[in-house]
């Protein structure tokens, strides 16, 4: 796995994803994209919202982006935090808001990993490309 950023995403297609309190995986045709944070000491990061991502499926990415934001006007200001990061991520269009916080010695953002060796079979051009599809015979 190597280090990525959201912009790497761009000109992929989206084959599926996945997403839990922690973290993104995202397959497209030009591999795993693994968004997530690696728990350490005394640092919490987790999606706090999340658009329709479903609906990115069997698109190609055209926008892909990764910004520190305000907090989210409907928070009470008041809350104790020591430190805290807010991390829009966005592609194409749907958003991903991550909340990080800590005591201010860790790291409060999201990370991208790419996996290029695990690639799924995109079926729509292995067809276009096979002019005929011979049924596999199994024997017990």
């Amino acid at each position: 796995m190597k280090h990525c950023e959201m912009k790497d995403l761009i000109g992929k297609k989206i084959l599926e994803i996945v997403a839990s309190e922690n973290d993104v995986s995202i397959q497209t045709d030009g591999g795993l994209f693994n968004i997530y944070h690696s728990q350490d000491c005394c640092e919490s990061v987790t999606i706090h919202s999340i658009g329709d991502i479903k609906s990115l499926v069997g698109k190609v990415v055209e926008t892909a982006t990764d910004d520190t934001v305000e907090a989210p006007p409907e928070l009470p200001e008041d809350r104790y935090i020591d430190s805290e990061t807010w991390t829009k991520q966005t592609i194409n269009g749907v958003e991903i808001l991550w909340h990080g916080q800590s005591n201010g010695y860790y790291s409060e953002t999201p990370h991208c990993e790419l996996d290029e060796t695990i690639k799924t079979l995109d079926i729509d051009s292995d067809l276009e490309s096979n002019t005929e599809i011979k049924p596999q015979i199994v024997s017990e």
